[in-house]
């Protein structure tokens, strides 16, 4: 909305009218979402829509802010009796990242990358771990650990140069009766016999984003996750600037 003088509002016939008058409609758009009622059983989607105001103003309360952990066992789930690795965000509650480092019995695993790191565990059948977070600034929080299945499959995913190497443990599980794929948009790149698959060595993957998925003879998924192939053609510059001059006029 454009400044302009108190003075000139003699000039329309209410206030309305003339912040309509000093406002830049020519870069406003409006798009309407209709947000219809949860349904009281899945599956029925009758529109219905309960009235709501037509605005709400929501304020961010910096003082409120409160340091936040989540826990991301690899694979989806943690196997009771062998190692487990399991990823940790820890954030804000406005989203921002904290730094600082988890505590859990003797480990303490610093954050790696913006409030992201890694670490190892074995845990025991039927119980449940805490972890505590700690930031640079303090301030600690605690989560806990999944419960551990008793049966299911322990995956783990590393990069060696060039090649992936995958390893699963399964538990309570025979290795006969399970298998591993690799895909990437939709498409198979690898398929093994989890008897035959660890640890599994997969060179010459695409760039891109890969599924890895441990499932049975019935489709069930025992195990499952995304893994990034940078290859030799991403990790090259795509962005060159060139011409630049060593001093600029004002709004040049």
């Amino acid at each position: 909305e454009h400044q302009h003088p108190a003075s000139f509002g003699f000039m329309f016939r209410d206030k309305r009218t003339e912040q309509a008058f000093f406002r830049d409609y020519h870069k406003l758009y409006s798009r309407v979402f209709p947000v219809y009622d949860k349904p009281l059983s899945p599956g029925d989607y009758t529109r219905t829509i309960t009235p709501r105001p037509l605005r709400r103003e929501f304020r961010s309360d910096t003082e409120k802010r409160r340091l936040q952990l989540a826990l991301y066992p690899e694979g989806g789930n943690l196997v009771a009796g062998v190692e487990n690795r399991v990823a940790f965000e820890a954030t804000m509650s406005d989203g921002e990242q904290a730094d600082g480092f988890l505590s859990i019995a003797d480990q303490v695993v610093p954050a790696v990358h913006r409030g992201r790191g890694v670490f190892s565990v074995v845990p025991e059948k039927g119980m449940e771990r805490e972890v505590t977070f700690t930031s640079a600034s303090g301030e600690k929080v605690s989560a806990k650990l999944p419960k551990p299945e008793n049966v299911g499959v322990a995956l783990r995913v590393m990069q060696d140069g060039d090649c992936t190497i995958v390893l699963a443990d399964p538990v309570g599980l025979s290795a006969d009766s399970l298998a591993l794929t690799v895909m990437q948009e939709g498409r198979v790149e690898e398929f093994r016999l989890l008897r035959d698959a660890s640890p599994l060595k997969i060179g010459d993957l695409d760039p891109g984003i890969h599924q890895l998925t441990v499932f049975d003879a019935a489709g069930r998924v025992f195990a499952d996750r995304l893994f990034f192939v940078t290859g030799q053609e991403l990790s090259q510059p795509t962005l060159a600037v060139e011409g630049m001059k060593a001093t600029y006029s004002p709004h040049e």
